[in-house]
């Protein structure tokens, strides 16, 4: 046989296109690679809003049982997050182990490309609490990149331990190291109880600075030592309390890090300058070791940058004041509830209502969903077709993030409860931008992906999750708002009273207990009344008097009870009218801002809310909270009604509808027996506003009306907040800033050791009327003591004096 020289040349060409066809087959073409062992050993995730990745993949976890948010735990925050692997290669996915928070559902997907995922697992929710391993087997998932992200859950999510396999190993599960050796659940210190002892420990080392720079000349005991101490083991404190929280050296972690080699950077370069006048320390050390307590307390309020464990944005206050004011004018303030379970029955969810609650916003009873779902012909005559739609999808996309559980706890809440004034403002912001609502054939409910193929449903799943993505991002638009205006107020205490006032005021709020960022912190328009309070009193300070009234005024405007602000201020008005029949200019111009404020804030809002019914529906509503107590409610009204008889824990009833029913009744009672005592201690109250107002600034006695807040009004604890006014106040005196260092550190005490909220509420609510009565019953005590020296007052003619500005 005869072979051509040619097809010997051509035969290394015919080779290599060959084995080039090969190596450029489709991935999918190729054999899976199935290696032994644990496909993801020791491979730290990449993946967005994760942290403590290595922990997924140490082989180690936190025994079945323990906190979702333990120290072997990686958290999973924000609407996409998930924790992503390359294995290099295709390869086999046989059998899958997940550790997760039991509540919750996750869901592993495989890709070959990196970009188009395919489900392979939903991991499932476990019946018994706390962290708890999942198994899966049996799987033919062939995958180079490897993702684990959450499904459906109460909006806290976790993962302890990811393992994958191409084969489940003769042993299943795997043995796994355990971090309690000892057979126990590892419980470990709760992340709760771990933030509150960071913040008593900043409230200490902050105190430290704050006490030292106010204690020159009184004997403290070598205050720029105790000084820099507090300053730098505040940021210190930040550091290593972030490190552990974020487990390791990573994401916000870095913030204390960079602040803290800044500041002794700059101490560094400072610490040759003369101490300032009055200071044991120079003003630009002084400065330093100030903003040094700004950063810490701030970064501690927010939970050192863990914000709520898994996320920023917390949804449920958020779903209240973002679809209450989109939607006032369909669901007013007595239908969210029962609209948003509506929209669910209609998404095919009616069976997730058999054993769930639903608060009647008419009258604040508490009972079975049932009867609201039956009556929907309120809901669907308020809105057309177009905002139901759009209603469907946002009440749908909140439930997303929120997950079933905690969706289902929200009904049970107390509603939308802005005024009128907040509406006007709210409801243009949350209408900026429109609402990209899919196609009736296109929303992601179970009725509408039924029938329909496998590739539909994927395309319908893709756009609901790039819906959620870019819902997210509105929202998170909207919560910047309530940071920004907390940055804000405490701008404009450093404008007006300087650094010391504005230092002392943000430790204050980042230590204490009551108004902690997981109450109301990222959420949308909450802050707006605190702001324009701050603001208020700022003005008036720095002498623009109708400014500040009008400032005090929004606020009222906003909340209500902000008005008690101006209790001591009209009571010097009406002093010096009856005693020296005289109205002083500041005070013309005062009331002349509230007056301009009243009429253009009310009339502004008209059009949006739709007239004056919405003044009085919500004049109604919030006669109907007043008579609804509630666990965390606190002021003088909450100390008055209590009683060791009708305490939650001896009166709560599970067998009722509300649990709480008989303490309600009882708390009420307690209270009505108690009018007479609440009257004269109002008028005691009022009194020595009115007695120490002689003597002090307008913005002095603004800052001091806060006690007439505590006492005429029942609110909820993250209300509390507005105790920061009397930072400016307290720096006349070193004993008043201790008193108020003290107050913020027993709030955190109270919390740890006091176990039912009722009584630890009328503690903390004990613990803030100490502190402020402390001040004016000092001041007013001082200023007796003037009066029998025959020192009188100032002329109510004469303008406040401009208060200084330090540093």
């Amino acid at each position: 046989m005869r072979i051509r020289r040619s097809s010997i040349a051509l035969a290394p060409i015919a080779l290599a296109v060959a084995v080039a066809f090969a190596l450029a087959a489709p991935a999918s073409a190729q054999a899976p690679a199935c290696p032994t062992g644990n496909l993801l050993a020791d491979q730290t995730p990449t993946g967005e809003g994760l942290r403590g990745g290595k922990r997924l993949v140490d082989g180690a976890i936190d025994r079945d049982g323990s906190p979702w948010n333990g120290k072997r735990s990686a958290i999973l925050s924000g609407g996409a997050a998930h924790a992503q692997w390359d294995l290099g290669r295709p390869t086999r996915i046989g059998a899958l182990l997940v550790q997760g928070d039991n509540n919750d559902t996750y869901r592993v997907e495989g890709s070959l490309d990196g970009v188009r995922y395919d489900p392979i697992w939903t991991v499932p929710k476990h019946p018994r609490s706390g962290l708890r391993t999942r198994l899966g087997q049996g799987f033919d998932a062939t995958a180079r990149y490897l993702r684990v992200g959450f499904g459906d859950g109460d909006g806290a999510y976790s993962l302890g331990e990811v393992q994958a396999y191409c084969e489940a190993p003769a042993l299943w599960p795997p043995a796994l190291k355990e971090s309690d050796p000892d057979g126990k659940a590892s419980k470990g210190v709760p992340r709760k109880v771990r933030i509150a002892w960071y913040k008593m420990g900043l409230a200490a080392l902050g105190g430290l600075v704050i006490l030292a720079i106010l204690g020159a000349g009184r004997g403290f005991p070598r205050p720029r030592l105790l000084a820099t101490i507090g300053g730098v083991g505040a940021l210190g404190l930040a550091l290593g309390a972030a490190i552990r929280e974020h487990g390791g050296l990573s994401g916000w972690a870095w913030v204390p890090l960079g602040a803290l080699v800044a500041l002794l950077a700059w101490l560094a370069r400072t610490r040759g300058e003369e101490p300032a006048e009055g200071s044991p320390l120079s003003r630009a050390w002084e400065r330093g070791l100030l903003g040094a307590l700004v950063l810490a307390s701030a970064f501690t309020w927010i939970n050192l940058g863990t914000f709520h464990g898994s996320r920023v944005i917390h949804y449920w206050d958020t779903f209240h004041y973002y679809v209450g004011g989109k939607y006032f004018p369909e669901n007013r303030y007595h239908l969210i509830y029962q609209c948003s379970a509506i929209a669910e029955v209609d998404d095919g969810r009616r069976h997730t209502f058999d054993d769930r609650q639903i608060r009647d916003l008419r009258d604040n009873a508490l009972g079975p969903a049932e009867p609201h779902l039956d009556r929907d012909d309120a809901c669907r005559a308020a809105f057309s077709p177009e905002r139901w739609a759009e209603f469907r999808q946002e009440t749908r996309l909140f439930r997303s993030y929120m997950g079933s559980s905690w969706w289902a706890k929200m009904m049970k809440d107390h509603g939308f409860n802005a005024s009128p004034v907040w509406i006007g403002i709210g409801h243009p912001l949350t209408h900026i931008a429109p609402l990209d609502v899919p196609p009736d054939d296109f929303i992601d409910t179970r009725p509408n992906l039924r029938g329909k193929d496998k590739q539909t449903r994927a395309a319908i799943k893709a756009r609901f999750q790039a819906d959620r993505r870019a819902f997210e991002r509105r929202i998170g638009a909207l919560v910047s708002i309530d940071l920004a205006l907390y940055a804000g107020a405490f701008a404009l205490i450093w404008w007006a009273f300087g650094l010391r006032a504005c230092a002392l005021a943000i430790v204050i709020w980042g230590a204490g207990y009551p108004w902690a960022y997981f109450w109301t912190g990222g959420s949308f328009g909450r802050v707006p009344w605190f702001f324009m309070s701050v603001a208020g009193m700022c003005f008036m300070a720095r002498g623009y008097k109708a400014l500040g009234g009008a400032g005090i005024t929004w606020a009222m405007l906003l909340r209500v009870f902000p008005g008690a602000l101006i209790a001591g201020v009209s009571a010097k008005i009406a002093y010096n009218a009856i005693r020296h029949r005289t109205l002083a200019a500041g005070h013309r111009r005062l009331i002349l801002g509230c007056t301009a404020a009243l009429v253009l804030l009310v009339g502004a809002s008209l059009p949006v809310v739709g007239g004056f019914d919405a003044y009085r529906e919500f004049l109604g509503n919030s006669f109907k909270h007043k008579s609804t107590p509630l666990t965390n409610h606190m002021g003088l009204p909450t100390l008055l009604s209590y009683h060791p008889r009708t305490v939650a824990r001896r009166t709560r009833d599970n067998d009722l509808d509300d649990p709480f029913a008989v303490w309600k009744v009882g708390r009420q009672s307690t209270l009505e027996s108690r009018r007479w005592a609440h009257a004269l201690i109002l008028l005691a109250f009022l009194g020595l506003l009115g007695y120490t107002g002689r003597r002090l600034a307008d913005w002095e006695l603004t800052a001091l009306s806060t006690v007439m807040i505590v006492g005429v009004f029942e609110l909820t604890c993250y209300y509390y907040c507005f105790v920061v006014m009397l930072a400016p106040l307290a720096l006349r005196h070193f004993r008043y800033a201790l008193a108020l260092l003290a107050m913020a550190l027993v709030t955190q005490v109270g919390q740890l050791t006091i176990g039912w909220y009722d009584e630890q509420y009328t503690a903390e609510s004990a613990y803030v009327l100490g502190a402020l009565l402390y001040i004016l019953g000092d001041l007013a005590w001082t200023h007796f003591k003037l009066d029998r020296a025959g020192s009188p007052p100032p002329d109510p003619a004469t303008p406040d004096p401009l208060p200084a500005r330090l540093p």
